[in-house]
């Protein structure tokens, strides 16, 4: 979690950030430290966290010993997407990584575009 308290940081002092929603989708088996984290620093936007199982479907997928994380990396990617844009319905979203830090006007930047 260590780079994304760093992101949630940012976030916080990114304006106008309380009017968006921050999604959170989790990729990993050991989510109990990420929750803890989101409970405690994600308090300037409404929140809301998704779980990909994509261990447990790997192999069903078509992922194998030739898995080399991007694929994995790529199919969260598509997944995320696709909850947000088709099943939740927003008509934009801005993908983060937990390494990638926002600058202030980074709410503002996208909403420009």
């Amino acid at each position: 979690t260590r780079p994304l308290d760093q992101v949630l940081e940012r976030l916080r002092g990114v304006a106008g950030i309380e009017r968006a929603l921050l999604v959170v989708t989790v990729d990993r088996d050991l989510f109990g430290p990420l929750l803890r984290l989101l409970a405690a620093e994600a308090d300037f936007a409404e929140t809301r966290v998704y779980f990909h199982a994509f261990t447990a479907d790997r192999n069903a997928l078509g992922f194998h010993g030739w898995d080399t994380g991007v694929h994995r990396l790529n199919s969260h990617y598509l997944w995320g997407l696709r909850l947000t844009l088709e099943e939740l319905g927003y008509s934009h979203v801005v993908t983060l990584e937990d390494d990638l830090l926002p600058s202030p006007d980074f709410y503002a930047y996208h909403l420009a575009l």
